[in-house]
C-alpha cells in the first residue's frame, strides 16, 4: 500500500509542501542553477541545464594518477590509503583493509542490537535497516570519523555531507544498479558511498559485487528506461531499471568482481558505479554490514525515479 501511496505524484508534492522546511537548503542551489521551480516541487534531470556545461567532480575530469600525488592533503595520508584511492579515475573504487578495528567494529553491532532492540529501527522487507545514525550520536561519530572524512573530501574535492546510513543483517541480493538513480544530485556525480563489513564475508553470506570502471559510463536516467506514465501517477519502474542496467552491463562488457571482505574492511564506490549483492547460498548466515552516503554540500538532491527533492535532518 505505501510503496502505491510514493507513486502518487500529487502526494508525493503535498509531502513535499509539508516539509519544506526541510527543503529551504536548496533555495539558493536553485537560484544558483536557474531551476525553475520551487525547491519543494517535484524534479528530475528535465529540469536541469545541459550536465556538459556543469563542472563534474575533480577526479571525474582529470586523472587521479597524475594529479594526487601534487596534492597537499594527498601527501598527509597514510602510505596505504595513498595507494587505495590512487587510480581512482579508472576504477571508480577503493577498498581500505582493517580500516575500523575490532573492537570499533563491535562496538556499532551492539548500538544497532540496542536500537533494534528498542524498537527504535525495523528491518524492512527488502532486508534494509534505514537511518540508524539518526538515532544514535554515538553510531554516527563512530562510523562518521574525522579522518574518513578527509579522505573523502579529498576524493570529490568539495566538502562531503553524510546524509544517510543503511544497514544489513543479512545478504541484500541486491541487482545491479548504481547509487546515482536512487541518490541523485546536481551537478551530476556529488555522492559517494562507504561500506563497511562489519563481520567476516565469505561467498555463501551473499557477498557485495561492483563493476570497476562502470562509473565511467553514461547516467542512467528516467528517460533512458522509461517509456509509459502518468501526469499524476509515478512510474512502476524498477523491472525496466534492471533491464536496462543488464543490457548496459552486457553491451559494454563490464567485469563483475566480488569482494570477499574481512571485518572492519572499507569499500568506497563512485556514484555511477554499478554493483549489487550476491545470492546467499546459506540462509542460516548473516551478513552484517552497514552503508553510509554522502551528498555534496553545494550540491542538489534528490530522487530521480520519483522525483522527490531529499529531505535534510
Amino acid at each position: 500500500m505505501m510503496n502505491t501511496l510514493k507513486r502518487v505524484k500529487i502526494i508525493l508534492a503535498l509531502y513535499n509542501f509539508l516539509n519544506k522546511n526541510k527543503l529551504r537548503y536548496q533555495e539558493a542551489l536553485y537560484e544558483k542553477f536557474q531551476i525553475r521551480k520551487k525547491y519543494y516541487n517535484l524534479i528530475s534531470s528535465k529540469d536541469f541545464p545541459p550536465d556538459t556545461i556543469i563542472d563534474h567532480p575533480w577526479l571525474d575530469q582529470q586523472n587521479s594518477v597524475i594529479n594526487l600525488i601534487h596534492n597537499e592533503d594527498f601527501k598527509k595520508l597514510p602510505v596505504k590509503l595513498q595507494l587505495s584511492i590512487l587510480e581512482w579515475s579508472s576504477n571508480g573504487f577503493a577498498i581500505f583493509k582493517s580500516y575500523f578495528n575490532e573492537e570499533k567494529v563491535e562496538r556499532i553491532n551492539e548500538i544497532l542490537k540496542e536500537l533494534l532492540n528498542k524498537n527504535k529501527l525495523y528491518l524492512k522487507a527488502n532486508r534494509k535497516i534505514m537511518h540508524a545514525i539518526r538515532y544514535s550520536e554515538e553510531l554516527k561519530n563512530l562510523v562518521n570519523a574525522p579522518e574518513l572524512l578527509k579522505v573523502l573530501n579529498l576524493i570529490m574535492g568539495t566538502e562531503m555531507e553524510l546524509f544517510q546510513s543503511v544497514n544489513f543483517l543479512k545478504g541484500s541480493e541486491d541487482p545491479p544498479h548504481s547509487d546515482f538513480i536512487h541518490m541523485s544530485t546536481f551537478p551530476y556525480g556529488y555522492l559517494i558511498a562507504v561500506w563497511i563489513a562489519l563481520e567476516d564475508i565469505n561467498s555463501d553470506n551473499g557477498p557485495l559485487y561492483y563493476y570497476p570502471g562502470s562509473h565511467k559510463l553514461p547516467y542512467i536516467m528516467n528517460e533512458d528506461y522509461i517509456t509509459s506514465g502518468h501526469k499524476w501517477w509515478g512510474y512502476n519502474n524498477k523491472q525496466a531499471y534492471s533491464k536496462k542496467i543488464e543490457s548496459v552491463i552486457i553491451e559494454n562488457r563490464c567485469e563483475k568482481k566480488v569482494f570477499l571482505a574481512s571485518k572492519g574492511d572499507l569499500l568506497i564506490w563512485h556514484a555511477n558505479m554499478l554493483h549489487g549483492g550476491s545470492k546467499v547460498n546459506d540462509l542460516s548466515l548473516s551478513r552484517k554490514s552497514m552503508v553510509l552516503h554522502y551528498y555534496g554540500k553545494n550540491s542538489i538532491r534528490y530522487h530521480e525515479i520519483t522525483g522527490r527533492p531529499a529531505l535534510q535532518y
